[in-house]
């Protein structure tokens, strides 16, 4: 190919690439922060990490205390049909979880936590909740589960992201890992505490620090996609 040529291969290459890499950064960002406690954190996260930038906006759909084990206290399936029908939401966040580590009432029968039966149907809610949310031109992110003080439940926890990064794929949601990320105990390599003294929830400055990477992460995947 004649150097000419090739220059100006090149030259229309970058400028496609700035191009994208602009519309990903200007294209309105409204964003719908589906999920528990976590969740909640998350929104204000966001909030505070889009500091001026009018183009991002934050709505939340949190619940404390919930989940898709237990469905008494509320129905999250329901939810997602009802987020989708009237918010038609363009960008949703998801962090769910963190309080399902118990055992599922189904038809009146108890299905153990972390048996096979369990399992099963654990992984049925999650993958319905997750084609709710998903579909249409919604893009999706699913925040997994942290690491905890509680050693056993973060164990735990790592057998549920397991289950919402492989969910994910199928879906074509995004899942976002802060597993590594919150490896260290209270955030001490942070220069502000990362967690609350629960060592469960973030801080402020852990909700920032989140929101800021899950806007990243937002923006990258625009770019990619173009």
């Amino acid at each position: 190919m004649p150097r000419s040529r090739l220059l100006a291969v090149l030259f229309i290459s970058v400028i496609a690439f700035l191009s994208a890499h602009k519309q990903a950064q200007a294209e309105p960002r409204h964003l719908t922060v589906v999920g528990d406690s976590i969740a909640t954190g998350l929104y204000f996260g966001l909030r505070d990490a889009k500091g001026k930038n009018k183009s991002v906006t934050v709505v939340r759909h949190t619940r404390g205390a919930t989940g898709l084990a237990a469905q008494g206290h509320y129905d999250w399936l329901a939810a997602a049909r009802r987020i989708k029908r009237i918010d038609r939401p363009r960008f949703v966040v998801i962090a769910m979880g963190g309080n399902d580590r118990q055992d599922i009432i189904k038809g009146g029968k108890r299905l153990r936590r972390f048996t096979k039966g369990w399992w099963i149907e654990y992984t049925r809610r999650v993958d319905r909740f997750m084609q709710t949310l998903a579909a249409g031109r919604t893009r999706a992110y699913w925040v997994g589960l942290p690491t905890v003080r509680h050693e056993k439940m973060s164990r735990d926890y790592t057998k549920l992201n397991a289950v919402y990064e492989r969910l994910a794929r199928k879906h074509g949601i995004t899942f976002i890992d802060i597993y590594a990320l919150t490896a260290v105990a209270g955030g001490s390599l942070s220069p502000k505490p990362l967690r609350k003294a629960d060592g469960i929830h973030f801080t402020s400055f852990g909700n920032y620090t989140l929101g800021r990477i899950i806007l990243r992460t937002i923006d990258d995947s625009l770019r990619i996609s173009g």
